[in-house]
């Protein structure tokens, strides 16, 4: 397994566990104790993780409370959230330009494109940005604008205004709503006209949501089921729902 491989299943485990030992994942990997304190100490360097005597501790608590609140809902549908950013990263090559929006679902998308090299990511997600800033190998784009504290995202005239200027060879994104006749909707107004920029910056935009959003519908329309070129969810999702969508002229990746 090569050493960046190694460390996201590291950070992996250690989202699950909280803490690791040193010797419990020299035995996990089958590779040397000395192997394994290499990897934590470069992951330690690259602000993902605190090390302790004899293993490490999740980043995560280290972050102010406001922002583990908001990161306990990341927790939700855990095991389809992880499908679905593991699948989604997959995607993505070397060199890119990629958007990454708010979102728990687009957060594990960020967790496992760490190991990707010379990409640049662009968010206008503080969290997400938090997760990646010291990752040397991923030249990060913050999209400034008004701070909406409950999200800790950037949104607003200047956030548009930045994204309309740029180009991304893909946009990845998630919904609180996705209808086949309602389309793509949301809870938050604030957020509305920075979701309707992303139709408009790519041909490749890429929906990240668990089950529970396929069939829901929210308060704000953002935009046509049509607007997107693939849904990534699980088998979990309503299969009629699924069947209309793609009735549509939609991809839906099934996990």
């Amino acid at each position: 397994m090569f050493k960046e491989r190694r460390q996201v299943k590291i950070q992996e485990y250690l989202d699950k566990h909280q803490e690791v030992d040193v010797n419990d994942l020299a035995s996990k990997f089958d590779v040397s104790v000395v192997t394994i304190r290499r990897d934590l100490n470069e992951m330690e360097n690259k602000g993902l993780i605190r090390r302790t005597h004899g293993g490490a501790v999740n980043s995560d608590e280290l972050m102010p409370s406001s922002f583990r609140k908001l990161l306990t809902r990341v927790n939700m549908q855990r095991v389809e959230k992880q499908l679905i950013g593991e699948y989604i990263a997959s995607l993505i090559k070397p060199g890119e330009t990629i958007y990454i929006g708010a979102g728990t679902t687009a957060y594990w998308v960020a967790k496992y494109v760490i190991g990707i090299k010379n990409l640049t990511i662009v968010t206008n997600s503080l969290p997400l940005a938090n997760l990646i800033a010291q990752i040397e190998s991923i030249n990060l784009v913050m999209v400034g604008g008004s701070l909406r504290h409950k999200e800790f995202t950037f949104i607003g005239q200047f956030a548009e205004m930045t994204l309309k200027g740029l180009h991304f060879n893909r946009v990845i994104v998630g919904m609180s709503g996705i209808h086949p006749d309602f389309g793509f909707t949301s809870d938050y107004p604030q957020e509305l006209m920075i979701d309707r920029v992303f139709y408009s910056v790519t041909e490749n935009v890429i929906v990240a949501a668990d089950h529970t959003k396929i069939g829901h519908i929210a308060t704000y329309k953002t935009a046509d089921i049509e607007s997107v070129k693939t849904i990534v969810t699980t088998k979990k999702a309503s299969a009629e729902m699924v069947k209309k969508i793609e009735q549509k002229g939609v991809e839906v990746i099934l996990l």
